[in-house]
């Protein structure tokens, strides 16, 4: 008769171990969880599996023997950790009747397998009128509780549902580890403002150096010498003025982001803190490593340079439209012709530029994980040599992360010189464009030059 089973089947019951416990199943028995273990009792690496069943309780132990415990009131299953080594005991109500050990990979599986024996048992001490609404036997969804078809590892009813798709908006939950510093916020907004204006000074004083000395040199006049210092000194006032609003500007937001990232760490770990062990039963040590170091680092990054850039980046692109229609709006509007395109190229990389480095995190959380399990446990591997089998788990799962970067970097590297391409196609259309306002009198050379010099700095 067919086994319906709620665990991973074919990974694991049809391995050597596996099928020799699946063939000791009795009709209508079916799996619950397993364990598969990687440890002897005397900590020797060797394989084995534990197995709940709905009646019965076995194993195979990693020196080949099969035991078999039935299930029955007053038997406990305690998850134990320490020093790398996890430790699943088996306890009746007078003693301690079995052990299994195992590396920190198979913590998830034996958490898993703990919490199914309380279910289990619960289930054979539950009042019969209440039986008759359960049915453990029958596998089910963890989310929806729908039952699962056979041999079905995934719900489907679960499956329909898309999962929501982050929202950037999410990001406006820092606000209350920002809104302490709001006041030191406002000044670097001010700031960059004041920074952003002042860098648009210097290509506006560009007209008048060229249409009132360069041009009418060449034509023949004098250069007036005052008129050349009044507007160099203007230009080199500028300079010191927008430097030393940038170094303000960047002093005080980065100030700010480090307060905000230090505060973030902080209130993560102390979250931590107050979770059960059930919770960190089913994490991984390099994933909350992670979340505290790496993805806080991000955030952190982002807050103090990102964020910063994309804000000059609009001030700059408002600003500069102000000045350029100010000046010639036709001009302007040619101007602004690849912006567009560029929006375009934008929304087209956007969402796989984000997954990609949504998988980068995740896979450079599997990295961590390697480095947690074998570095606080790098006594055991020494002792019974396992460098080789270490060096190998950290090697697949550094080529995973470099696989995941050469799929980023390759949408990076066609967006970039994409987005360049564009621009320079622009810059070709102002000029040609500018010139025939030039050769009908409609503009001078020096409005002309403010404009090149403006699209440096607007794109």
């Amino acid at each position: 008769m067919q086994h319906h089973h709620s665990v991973d089947a074919s990974g694991v019951l049809t391995s050597p171990v596996g099928a020799e416990l699946r063939a000791r199943l009795a009709p209508q028995e079916n799996v619950l969880a397993v364990l598969e273990v990687d440890l002897s009792a005397a900590l020797r690496f060797a394989p084995g599996l534990v197995m709940l069943t709905s009646q019965r309780l076995l194993a195979h132990e990693p020196g080949g023997e099969v035991r078999e415990w039935p299930l029955a009131p007053g038997q406990t299953l305690r998850l134990i950790e320490h020093g790398g080594v996890g430790t699943l005991e088996l306890h009746d109500a007078h003693q301690r009747v079995a052990l299994w050990r195992f590396t920190l990979g198979g913590h998830p599986q034996a958490l898993r397998l703990q919490q199914k024996f309380d279910q289990r048992l619960a289930h054979l001490s539950a009042p019969p009128a209440l039986l008759e609404t359960l049915d453990e036997d029958e596998p089910r969804c963890e989310v929806c509780h729908t039952v699962l078809p056979p041999d079905a590892e995934e719900c489907p009813a679960c499956a329909r549902q898309q999962a929501p798709q982050p929202s950037t908006w999410v990001l406006l939950r820092l606000w209350r580890f920002a809104h302490p510093y709001r006041h030191q916020l406002l000044l670097g907004f001010l700031l960059t403002l004041a920074a952003t204006g002042a860098t648009l000074v210097a290509p506006y004083l560009t007209i008048p150096i060229i249409d009132k000395i360069l041009i009418p040199f060449q034509n023949g006049q004098q250069i007036d010498v005052s008129l050349v210092a009044f507007y160099l000194g203007g230009l080199l006032l500028a300079s010191f003025v927008a430097w030393g609003l940038g170094w303000a500007r960047t002093f005080v937001l980065a100030k700010v982001s480090e307060r905000i990232g230090s505060d973030l760490r902080t209130t993560t770990y102390n979250h931590l803190m107050t979770l059960s062990l059930d919770y960190y039963g089913s994490k991984r040590t390099g994933d909350l490593m992670a979340r505290i170091g790496a993805e806080t680092d991000r955030i952190n990054l982002f807050l103090s340079l990102n964020a910063l850039d994309f804000a000059t980046d609009v001030l700059m692109i408002v600003m500069t439209s102000v000045i350029l229609f100010s000046i010639n709006p036709w001009l302007a509007l040619v101007t602004l012709v690849p912006l567009p395109f560029i929006a375009w190229m934008i929304h087209l990389v956007r969402d796989r530029l984000r997954t990609g480095f949504e998988k980068i995190d995740r896979v450079w959380s599997e990295v961590t994980n390697v480095l947690a399990d074998t570095i606080p446990g790098i006594r055991v591997v020494k002792a019974f040599a396992q460098e080789q089998r270490e060096a190998d788990r950290f090697a697949q799962a550094n080529l995973v992360n470099l696989q995941a970067n050469d799929k980023v970097n390759k949408t990076w590297s066609v967006f970039t010189p994409t987005v360049t391409l564009l621009t320079e196609i622009g810059l070709l259309v102002v000029w040609g464009f500018g010139i025939w306002l030039v050769a009908g009198g409609q503009i001078t050379v020096g409005i002309l030059t403010a404009f090149i010099a403006y699209i440096g700095r607007f794109y």
